[in-house]
Order: structure tokens, then C-alpha cells, then sequence
């Protein structure tokens, strides 16, 4: 060292350079921990005392020093860093600028070893000098600078211990949190591959403090085999691509051997160059909760199971939306769906639901969490195009997860054939009820259960109470209360045991008298024996009760009523005026039916097929007749067993000459019932009238073959009385008076009209032939045809005829030719003096449908039709008489305002009935009238 003293200026050398680094290095780290920046600024490399004296003397003067090349490398990396941080440090990442201190103490390192190495080469190459500094020399130490550095050095160790007793306690403070916690906290620096762990370590795994490795192979080790490779590349690749958060769920072995289910978070550090330097994270034991998950999806996967194979119609709907999730065989069957429908909102799949209330009740479920159950609900469901009214059970349950509502499990069973038989059994029920309120015993009946759900009317007249008050056990009001302890034992023993009821009580009547009866009841039940419902007499036995000499005939008399009473329906089997049998299918291996048997008929039935009784139920079917399956009423039998609709079909048994009326219904897939009757004489009548019916059609045919010909030859007579008439005028010539020429002018006009009419009914002749001769007509052409016959009586009445686009039709060629003639003809004759004729001939297309009339029994609602309109501005007429200006020789005015047969509409409405369509007249008097023809469109 080579030192001079001149005044307050120290000689420089390579131990100034390192003062000088050490005031810079110590300035930085004193901004770093809570100097004010504005009093300590970085300045750059260049303007620093060190790197004046670098790139202002030492570059040049010792260029041929490698090292020193180095040094200004290191110099200029040093004052980057030093930038970095206080940037870091202002943007508020303290904690990452303080702990960047440490890189920047390993470049402060090399840069001082720089510093000696070069000095050492210096001295060896005899390069060094001895100056006195100039002003300009910038690396020169002062006193004040020595001073400002001893200075900062207490500063910044008074704000280190200040920060030192915050961290400690930083750091007391998370040993605590980590102390308290079950979870495993661990800290792992990435710099030097260090492992902390927690008490929870221990306490989770079971491992002794000598067992745990300082490093990060303790986690290493502790990875399950099958897991080791995934979770060491996971973390790896989050800390590599500079993560900042890894998560990972895997097993960790136990002391004992065991594996936890740990979820374990971490979380990265990094340095102001993004290089992460420590990760701190924790291990959460969740065996426990993994295994309730595991155990709860197991269950879900159950309960899916479970709808899945029930036998009943299941399905879940999520969200509030009703998505379908889960769905079951028997529920697809029933909305006749496939599995596709899972994932689709409910009303996407059943649009016909849309605006149903069952839509309101699913929501309402799943708003309150409150289920719903309906016995008998009708919904509208769509099969196979159709829409159905099915009824069904119903059970809608809300699905819960978390306390929260999240779908509807809904349960559903078909019961509209239970319904339907319901709605049979009350229709049945009000027959009962009218049969048994005429009787004067009180009848009742109860389900099997003992609930009464029936009395007649003899009961309400008795007591005066209302059926609310009557039903389930409402009888009991009206018992005597010495008598209810009995009643109630007799009936309990009768209701378990299906023996019949009996019972003698007081019952208090309406005006509050009591009354002895005779309770009996009988249970009624199916094919295996069970009890469905339990009918029940009460007899009034008061006067029996009081007057003991005729109890015991009266008794009889009562029980002999019961038993009639009891009796009753089957009294109505055997008495009824209608044949009743019961026929039961044999059938061959493969379940076809080739014979039949009768197994019950009453007494009607024999009488009615006139076979004694013991060969009518001991014969089969083929026997008594080998072709019965062959006839109408054997195929009626079939199809009715097949489709289970009922069948009504007249049959005549030619053995004994009888047409019976029978109605076949199914009983079940392998019996039939069959009432019938006999309408011999009815089926005679009936035949009687069809041949009535042939003879009036042949003498009808007979009265158009007569008018025909007598029409025919009428026209020659009266051809004569005209030629002959006016050769007489001609020859009397003047000789004739005034009044025979009177005469002869009246001849004339009523051989004029006997022409016309003869003509005309001709005319009618021809299209009550019903010709059938049918073809294509061109309706423009035709009606055009029409008004240049009609051309001189148009112009005489100056008319205007306006014919809109018609149509080509097959039909008559003439007839059609008649209709239009007939009606311009008539639309020209019914003209009023003092306005223009105007006729409008229209036409369209219509619906059967659509066409309106109470007379129009025969129009086809789905069949397209041709209407032709002829409108006029004439007369017009009454609408009353519409109908009537159609039949033969009807006129609404006379003969002597208006010339006419009365023929001409009678033959329009023939030819257009000849064409299968009708014709309809509309009118008000003074607005003309409207003829609508309607042509069916083949």
C-alpha cells in the first residue's frame, strides 16, 4: 500500500475502490430497509465514484489485464441488480428486494475478489503510480464520507434490530399457527433443497423427530409408490414453469404403514428475476373425508341402482329447470321414451305437459322442499301420436344436497285401468243405489277395512244425517249407548275373522226415538278368497222387540226378507228377460283358441237357443255347431277376446228360426259374456221394411219409366192441337170475331205451357235415370255454351252476366248444361223492371268442414268440394221458403206475373244430387237470391 497525506485528500488506491463499494453497498441496503430514497438515490454505473475511475483511468491503464475487463462487467451487473431491487422496494415487493440482497451480496463478493486480483496484478507488472489527485480524480475518500458510512451503519443496525424483533415475532407467531394446526406445514427452500417441518408432521404420520430428514427426501420417501412418479413431476413442472400455486391430492405412508389421503397445497417464492428460491405449503389429512365421499357415491350409485331395477316408474329431475338425470326402464315404457331424453329439459321432452298444473306442482316442490303425493292425477301424455288421458299414483320427493333443494325424485304408477274400473264401480254403485233405495230395509256396504262408504236412502230418512256425518264410523252416533260395546266387539270379531255379521241394536231415529234392528252383513270376495268389501242390512225389528208373542215370526219374516234381499242380484240373473252366459276359450298348445264351452247361463239363455240346459253347458262349441268360428258371430267372439272391445252382432239360429241381439264383452282373456234377446219378430219387421223398401224403389223406377213415356207420347197430341188450331185460324181468317180471336190466343198459350211442361218433365225424366255417363267438363266452356243459347234473351233484358274462373269437373255433359241454363233462366225470369240484371257465376274450394247447415247430414268434414256460386239482384224470395222452390211444381208467384212449369229448380237439385253434391238457395226479398252448388272433388 502506497498512502500520502495532503490535506483532507487521501491518495487513491485499490482500497479506496473498495471503501467506495462499501459506502455504495451499504447506502443501498440502508434504502432497503427504510432510508429515504430521495436522500440516497442509485446512480448509475457510470456515475459512481467506482465506475468514473473505471471507465476514467483503470480501463486504459490496465487494458492488458483480463481481469479488469472482468471488473467492469461485474461493476455494471452489481449497479443492474442494485436498480432492480429499490425498484422492487418502491412498487411495494419489500420482502422479494430484501431477499434479492442476498444475490447481490455474491456479485459484491466477486466484485471486491476482482478488485484484489486486480491490484496484485498491478503490483506484479510495476504498473503503479504515485500521484497527488486531482480535482478531478473522483475516487478520493473523505472525511465526511467515512462519517456518513459509520453513520448509515448505525442507522441501518438500529432498523435490522427493529425488524429483526418484528420478524421474530412474525416468526413466533406462525410457530404458533403451526403448532395449533392439524395439518402438516412445511417450508422447503428450492436454494438450498432445506426441509422445516411442523408438530403436525409428526402428529399426522406418526414419525419420531430423529425419523424426519432435514431435506425434501423425507416427503420423497413418504409418497406412495403408485404415486411417487406423478406427484414429484407435478410439482417439478409448477415450480419449472413458474408457478406459484401447486395443489395435489395422494397418499403419504404412516409410521405404521398405513396411507393417509392428503390434500396438499404449496405455494412458490420467487426473486425480482422470477427465479423461485422457497415454497411453503401444508398436508391436510382427508382419509376420513375421502372415505365419506367414496361411501356416499357408493350409496348414490345404490340408489341409481335401486330406480334403475325397480319395478315401479322412477326418474330424478336436476336444477329447477327439470333436467332429466336418472330415468328407469318401467318410467321410459310409460312416456314411451328412450334413454336419450336424460339431459333434456322435462317440457323439451314432453311438450303437451306445457301449461298442465302437474308442471306448477314440480316447481312448487322443488321452491319448498315439500312433497307431494296425488292418488288419481290425470295428465295428458302423447302415444304413438295421440293424445291420451292417463290417470296415475304420483310421488314427488325433493332431492337435497348440502341442506339445499337440488332436483325431484318422482315416483309414478299407471292406475288409469283401476280408475276406470273405479268409475264403472260407482256408475254400478248408482244402479245399486237406485235398486236398494226402494227397499225398506237400510242397506249398506263398507271396504274391507270396516270403512263405511255406502248407505241407502232408508238410512238418511231414518237418522236425518247427512253422509259426512254418516261415513267411516259416523254410524255410531246414532247407536244406543248400552249397545256400543257389543256392536263394536261383534263387528271387530267380524271384520278379522270374515265371519258373517249379526247383531241386534237401537238405533235413535230423527225425532230422537230409539228403535230395535236386525244388523247382518256378509263379506263379498275375490278368486283367492279375500275379503274387498262387506254389504250390510239393518231391518227395523222394534215391533218384534214389543210384542213378544210374535217375535220369533217375525224373525223368521225379517230373515227371510234378509235372505231375499241378499239374494238380489242373483234374482235379477235368473229373472232377467235377457239371455246370460258365460263362455270359456280352450285352447291348443299354442295358445290359439279352437273351441269354446258355455259354463253358465240362466234360464232366459236356455229358452232362447232352444237347447236343453245339461247339453247347452256340458257340449263345446263345434259340437253344437262344427262351423261357429267360421260365422259372423264366431269371428265377433274372436275379435272381441282379442281387442277386449264389445261387440253387438243379431245372429240367426237357423234350428229354430230365432234372430237373437247379443252383446259380447270380455271377461278376461279366456271368457266371455254374452246378454242377447230375441227380436225375431223385431228382425221380421226389419226385413219386412227392406222389402217394403225394394218394392217402393221398383214402383218409383216404374213412376220415372210411366212420366217418361207419357211424356213422350204427349208431345205428338199436343203438336197437332197446335197445327190443327192455327190451319183453323188461318181458314176462318177475318170471319173470326174479336172474341174468338181471344180464344184461339188462349188455346195457343195453354198448349205453350202443356208443351213447356211436357218438355220439362222430360227433362226430369232423363236425370232421374240416374246416367252415369260420366266426364271431364271444362266449366268456362260450358257456361260460355250456355249464354250463346241464352244470347236473345239476354239482350232483351239487357242483363250483365260476369263469370269468374270455374273449373274443370267430371259430371253429365247435358245435365251439367241443364243446371246453368236453368238457373240463368231463372236469376233472367226473376229480374226486377227497374234495375239491370246482374249474374255473377263464382267458384272456390271448401272444406267439408267448414260448410254450415242443419240439413247437411251427409257432408264429409275431411272431403274437398267444388262450390259454384249463381247470384242475381233480382226479387229474391223469403229464406223460409228455400227448401221449397226445389220440389216439383212449387211456385212463389203466379202464372200470370211470372211464365214457368215450377219444374226447372226440381231438375237442378236432381242433376246436382245425380252428381253426389247438394245446392243450397239464399235470399232476402228485393236483394236478389244465391245458389250455392256444391261438387264433392274426387
Amino acid at each position: 500500500m502506497h498512502k500520502e497525506q495532503e490535506g483532507r485528500w487521501i491518495k487513491f488506491d485499490f482500497e479506496q475502490a473498495r471503501v467506495k463499494h462499501l459506502l455504495f453497498k451499504t447506502r443501498l441496503r440502508s434504502i432497503l430497509y427504510g432510508a429515504d430514497l430521495d436522500a440516497a438515490p442509485v446512480i448509475s454505473h457510470y456515475d459512481c465514484a467506482v465506475g468514473q475511475w473505471i471507465y476514467g483511468h483503470a480501463l486504459s491503464a490496465y487494458a492488458n489485464i483480463p481481469e479488469m475487463h472482468k471488473l467492469e462487467q461485474v461493476h455494471t451487473t452489481l449497479h443492474t441488480v442494485a436498480r432492480k431491487l429499490v425498484d422492487l422496494y418502491k412498487t411495494g415487493k419489500v420482502a422479494e428486494a430484501r431477499v434479492g440482497l442476498d444475490e447481490m451480496e455474491l456479485i459484491s463478493d466477486e466484485l471486491v475478489e476482482l478488485l484484489s486480483t486486480v491490484e496484485t496484478l498491478v503490483h506484479e507488472s510495476g504498473q503503479v503510480e504515485f500521484r497527488k489527485p486531482a480535482a478531478s480524480d473522483p475516487l478520493v475518500i473523505s472525511p465526511e464520507e467515512l462519517e456518513e458510512l459509520q453513520q448509515l451503519n448505525r442507522e441501518l443496525d438500529r432498523r435490522l434490530k427493529e425488524q429483526s424483533r418484528d420478524i421474530f415475532e412474525a416468526k413466533e407467531r406462525f410457530e404458533l399457527i403451526a403448532k395449533a394446526t392439524h395439518d402438516a406445514v412445511w417450508d422447503w427452500n428450492l436454494l438450498t433443497n432445506k426441509m422445516w417441518w411442523n408438530e403436525g408432521f409428526k402428529e399426522l404420520f406418526g414419525y419420531a423427530q430423529e425419523e424426519i430428514y432435514p431435506t425434501i427426501d423425507s416427503w420423497y420417501i413418504g409418497l406412495h409408490p403408485e404415486d411417487r412418479e406423478w406427484v414429484i413431476q407435478s410439482i417439478h413442472d409448477v415450480i419449472d414453469k413458474g408457478g406459484s400455486q401447486w395443489l395435489a391430492e395422494y397418499r403419504f405412508g404412516r409410521k405404521d404403514g398405513s396411507y393417509a389421503r392428503v390434500l396438499d397445497r404449496g405455494y412458490i417464492l420467487h426473486n425480482q428475476d422470477g427465479k423461485p428460491y422457497r415454497m411453503l405449503g401444508s398436508m391436510q389429512d382427508i382419509t376420513d373425508r375421502k372415505k365419506t365421499e367414496e361411501l356416499l357415491i357408493q350409496k348414490d350409485k345404490n340408489f341409481r341402482n335401486i330406480i334403475n331395477t325397480a319395478p315401479v316408474a322412477m326418474l330424478i329431475f336436476k336444477g329447477e329447470d327439470l333436467i332429466f338425470d336418472t330415468v328407469n326402464q318401467s318410467m321410459l315404457a310409460l312416456i314411451d321414451k328412450t334413454s336419450e331424453i336424460i339431459g333434456k329439459p322435462l317440457l323439451n321432452v314432453l311438450p303437451e305437459l306445457k301449461g298442465q298444473p302437474v308442471i306448477d306442482i314440480f316447481r312448487r316442490v322443488y321452491k319448498t322442499g315439500e312433497p307431494y303425493f296425488d292418488y288419481e292425477r290425470l295428465v295428458p301424455l302423447m302415444r304413438d301420436t295421440l293424445m291420451e288421458e292417463r290417470y296415475f299414483k304420483l310421488a314427488f320427493t325433493p332431492v337435497q344436497e348440502n341442506g339445499g333443494n337440488v332436483g325431484i325424485m318422482v315416483v309414478a304408477t299407471e292406475v288409469t285401468e283401476q280408475v276406470l274400473a273405479r268409475m264403472k264401480v260407482e256408475e254400478s254403485n248408482k244402479e245399486f243405489k237406485f235398486v236398494t233405495d226402494f227397499m225398506p230395509q237400510i242397506i249398506w256396504s263398507t271396504k274391507a277395512d270396516g270403512y263405511h262408504e255406502f248407505y241407502n236412502k232408508r238410512w238418511y230418512d231414518y237418522t236425518g244425517l247427512t253422509y259426512e256425518q254418516s261415513k267411516d264410523t259416523g254410524w255410531n252416533a246414532v247407536l244406543h249407548p248400552d249397545d256400543q260395546e257389543k256392536a263394536w266387539e261383534v263387528w271387530r270379531h267380524s271384520l278379522k275373522t270374515g265371519d258373517p255379521y249379526e247383531i241386534e241394536y237401537r238405533f235413535k231415529r230423527f225425532d230422537g226415538q230409539y228403535r230395535w234392528f236386525l244388523g247382518r252383513a256378509l263379506p263379498l270376495k275375490d278368486d283367492g278368497g279375500n275379503i274387498y268389501k262387506w254389504y250390510g242390512t239393518c231391518t227395523d225389528i222394534d215391533d218384534q222387540k214389543k210384542n213378544t208373542d210374535l217375535l220369533e215370526e217375525r224373525v223368521v219374516e225379517r230373515t227371510r226378507d234378509l235372505e231375499s234381499q241378499k239374494s238380489l242380484l242373483d234374482n235379477i240373473l235368473t229373472n232377467s228377460s235377457n239371455g246370460i252366459s258365460v263362455s270359456e276359450m280352450i285352447r291348443d298348445e299354442e295358445g290359439r283358441v279352437y273351441d269354446a264351452r258355455t259354463i253358465l247361463a240362466n234360464e232366459s239363455a236356455v229358452k232362447y237357443v232352444g237347447i236343453p240346459k245339461d247339453i247347452y253347458l256340458n257340449q263345446r262349441a263345434r259340437d253344437l255347431d262344427p262351423d261357429i268360428f267360421s260365422s259372423p258371430y264366431g269371428r265377433a267372439c274372436l275379435n272381441t277376446l282379442a281387442s277386449g272391445e264389445p261387440t253387438i252382432i243379431q245372429h240367426h239360429l237357423g234350428a229354430i228360426n230365432k234372430w237373437l241381439e247379443l252383446t259380447i264383452s270380455r271377461m278376461d282373456e279366456n271368457h266371455l259374456i254374452h246378454i242377447f234377446t230375441d227380436v225375431t219378430v223385431n228382425k221380421q219387421s226389419q226385413l219386412e221394411l227392406e222389402r217394403t223398401i225394394q218394392e217402393l224403389k221398383r214402383s218409383n223406377a216404374n213412376l220415372e219409366d210411366f212420366a217418361y213415356a207419357a211424356s213422350h207420347d204427349l208431345k205428338e197430341p199436343i203438336r197437332k192441337i197446335r197445327t190443327f188450331s192455327e190451319r183453323l185460324k188461318n181458314n176462318l181468317g177475318v170471319r173470326l170475331l174479336e172474341k174468338d180471336q181471344h180464344y184461339f190466343q188462349r188455346m195457343e198459350k195453354a198448349t205453350e205451357r202443356m208443351q213447356l211442361l211436357i218438355n220439362d218433365l222430360l227433362e226430369f225424366s232423363h236425370t232421374s235415370n240416374g246416367n252415369t255417363n260420366f266426364e271431364e267438363i271444362n266449366l268456362d266452356k260450358k257456361v260460355a255454351l250456355v249464354l250463346e243459347d241464352l244470347e236473345v234473351i239476354v239482350a232483351e233484358k239487357n242483363a250483365r252476366v260476369i263469370v269468374g274462373p270455374l273449373p274443370v269437373i267430371t259430371g253429365h255433359r247435358r245435365q251439367i248444361q241443364q243446371v246453368f241454363q236453368n238457373l240463368i233462366t231463372n236469376a233472367l225470369k226473376f229480374s226486377r223492371p227497374d234495375i239491370r240484371p246482374e249474374i255473377h257465376i263464382t267458384s272456390s274450394v271448401v272444406k267439408g268442414e267448414d260448410i254450415q247447415g242443419d240439413d247437411l247430414h251427409n257432408v264429409s268434414p275431411e272431403k274437398l268440394y267444388n262450390l259454384l256460386k249463381v247470384s242475381d239482384n233480382g226479387i229474391g224470395f223469403e229464406q223460409a221458403y228455400a227448401d221449397k222452390i226445389f220440389k216439383m211444381f212449387q211456385r212463389l208467384h203466379g202464372k200470370a206475373e211470372y211464365e214457368g212449369t215450377g219444374i226447372g229448380l226440381a231438375i237442378v237439385r236432381k242433376v246436382i244430387e245425380n252428381h253426389k253434391g247438394f245446392i243450397k238457395a239464399e235470399s232476402e226479398p228485393g236483394q236478389g237470391a244465391t245458389f250455392k252448388i256444391f261438387l264433392p272433388i274426387e
